[in-house]
């Protein structure tokens, strides 16, 4: 009987540290601030893999699509994350726009998440507030994780005879999709509708909770640094596979040839000046700044201008969510005065 009430209370009493420690870093995922500066990293590769929604996986926000992998579903929807709590309204296209939009746009803006205002408010995306600066209609195509090949193979629907500007966010993930462009005959080549309900089950199974979720989590963490030893699975305990199949030998095309080489195969109208920028964690010594160098030595790489600018310099830490890592409503308003400005002196 004692030993009985020995294991009991002591069951009790690991139950009540769980649920300390499950309470205790619940509160620390819905106010980021408070999270001790050591901390931050873990919990933000804890957000990104097993926590946060992703747009383009969500039953309620997107769907498959034969041609693009995956579209936006048009309605208004609710966006919502440790960090944010927003309203999201997609065109009968698919673009976070309102449909006047879509006619006769005088500047296009191509890009990712950034572009797409993940973790903003419609009014709130920089198209939209570069829209309120020039006074000229601005048409936002962004599609999270889209790279610059389809977001061309978005832009060749559109009408383009007004269009003035284009304007091309770019993220250091765009690389693969450009060069699976380039190596796949200069199209973009989506894969199945079974593989899109495959890696959105598998983004549904990651972030559903289960009790002590946070907290066995962070404990194999622990445990894993600090014994690396009994968590490193050796190559004898693997088990045994089929013989898998070489890799396919490629020519290496650098990011800023891959990019170029998705823009040159695109029917974008002579003389409409590019502008293309970066923002988020990447380094700008994967396209930004090779691309600048290559327009300083000669500024007639394709049939239009492209224009490249330093956004970066413009933003710090204070503009991006910290767990979530995109932009804040003042970080977007920043993109938009840039570009802004920058229209304004290519006009003038």
């Amino acid at each position: 009987m004692r030993n009985l009430k020995f294991i009991f209370s002591n069951v009790l009493v690991l139950l009540a540290i769980l649920s300390m420690g499950e309470v205790t870093i619940f509160v620390l995922l819905n106010n980021p601030s408070i999270i001790p500066q050591d901390w931050v990293q873990s919990f933000r590769d804890y957000y990104m893999s097993k926590d946060r929604e992703i747009a383009q996986y969500s039953p309620k926000l997107a769907a498959y699509d034969s041609a693009l992998f995956y579209r936006l579903k048009p309605g208004e929807h609710s966006f919502n994350n440790r960090e944010f709590n927003t309203r999201f309204t997609v065109n009968s296209y698919g673009f976070r726009d309102d449909e006047s939009s879509v006619k006769k746009p005088k500047i296009i803006v191509l890009g990712d998440s950034f572009t797409m205002g993940w973790g903003v408010s419609d009014s709130e995306c920089f198209s939209s507030v570069l829209e309120r600066y020039t006074k000229l209609s601005t048409l936002n195509t962004g599609v999270s994780s889209y790279g610059t090949a389809r977001e061309f193979e978005v832009f060749s629907g559109l009408e383009v005879d007004s269009l003035k500007y284009l304007v091309i966010q770019y993220d250091m993930n765009d690389n693969t999709e450009n060069c699976a462009f380039s190596y796949g005959g200069n199209k973009y080549n989506p894969s199945s509708e079974e593989e899109y309900n495959h890696i959105r089950d598998l983004h549904a199974e990651a972030i559903a909770y289960f009790p002590f979720k946070f907290t066995s989590h962070f404990a194999r963490n622990y445990l894993e640094s600090a014994y690396p030893e009994v968590f490193t699975e050796k190559e004898t305990d693997k088990p045994e596979t089929q013989t898998q199949k070489e890799p396919i030998e490629r020519p290496y095309i650098t990011p800023t040839d891959a990019f170029l080489n998705v823009l040159t195969h695109s029917q974008i109208p002579d003389s409409v000046p590019i502008i293309v920028f970066q923002v988020g964690d990447g380094s700008t010594e994967i396209l930004i700044d090779p691309l600048s160098k290559l327009i300083s030595e000669n500024d007639s790489i394709i049939n239009n201008p492209i224009h490249v600018l330093d956004m970066q310099a413009n933003l710090n830490e204070s503009h991006y969510y910290l767990l979530d890592r995109h932009l804040k409503p003042e970080g977007h308003e920043i993109v938009a005065r840039v570009l802004s400005d920058y229209l304004n002196e290519l006009k003038n």
